[in-house]
């Protein structure tokens, strides 16, 4: 039996005399598309992030494609595409589309680009419908549009595992529907998703799974919320969390990886 994509092994994670993740077992498997859902301060992000190496293990073991996190070195970080919560910041340089998406390129003792890498970088674009903007600088962009270049900077690796963290997060319809065809494009050519997700809005129908974190340990694993209702419509399909989740949040770990 082939080893699982991730496996997460009594994780424990704390910021100093803060816990913020305890208790986690999960294992999620090649061609798999699953939801990590919760309220904020659940420890979302912090799973994702130590799950990648950003965030301190402090008790248990993370293995990807087999590799432990704990040496960096042997985990085949290429073939992990990861789209982080759009910062801020990146949207007020004068970097355009094609600079940020080729820089996707860069890593693994890479200084530069590889050859090749202004037509893999337009392609990436191309999926996303961001072809006609690649030298438009990303400071101009609309919240859908910056994300959707985040997105094709993580699909220009030929990612075989996808995370991203609140995709939906302040993008419009029109910008949704077309990051979750570039999602199924990806999952048809046999890539694995991991989505960080608040409510499950538009990515009702797709997932297999959903991990529900409730301060700091995971509620729920299996199938996904079932809509009922006036909530039936994507628009409206979320999780109902308990009330009381007061785990703080994780301080920014540097996302400078790769």
């Amino acid at each position: 039996m082939s080893d699982p994509v991730l496996l997460v092994d009594d994780l424990t994670v704390a910021y100093g005399p803060a816990t913020i993740l305890h208790d986690v077992t999960t294992t999620v498997t090649s061609g798999e598309v699953v939801a990590v859902l919760g309220a904020n301060g659940s420890g979302k992000s912090t799973l994702i992030k130590a799950c990648l190496g950003l965030a301190p293990v402090t008790h248990g073991e993370i293995y990807l494609f087999g590799a432990p996190i704990t040496k960096p070195a042997q985990v085949p970080f290429d073939r992990i595409g990861y789209v982080p919560q759009r910062a801020a910041a990146i949207s007020e340089t004068p970097t355009t589309a094609l600079e940020v998406v080729m820089s996707g390129m860069i890593g693994n003792w890479r200084l530069r680009p590889p050859r090749g890498a202004k037509a893999r970088a337009m392609e990436a674009l191309e999926q996303v419908n961001l072809a006609d903007r690649a030298h438009h600088p990303i400071r101009v962009f609309s919240g859908g549009q910056l994300q959707r270049t985040l997105i094709a900077r993580a699909l220009v690796r030929t990612p075989e595992l996808v995370i991203l963290d609140e995709p939906l997060s302040g993008i419009d319809a029109h910008s949704q529907e077309l990051l979750l065809g570039s999602l199924h494009q990806l999952h048809d050519a046999g890539a694995t998703i991991i989505v960080i997700l608040h409510e499950i809005g538009p990515f009702n129908g797709f997932l297999d799974r959903s991990i529900v974190l409730a301060q700091g340990s995971i509620s729920h694993d299996g199938a996904p919320p079932e809509p009922h209702g006036h909530h039936a419509s994507d628009s409206h399909v979320h999780q109902h969390y308990p009330h009381g989740d007061d785990a703080p949040p994780a301080l920014a770990p540097d996302l400078s990886w790769g």
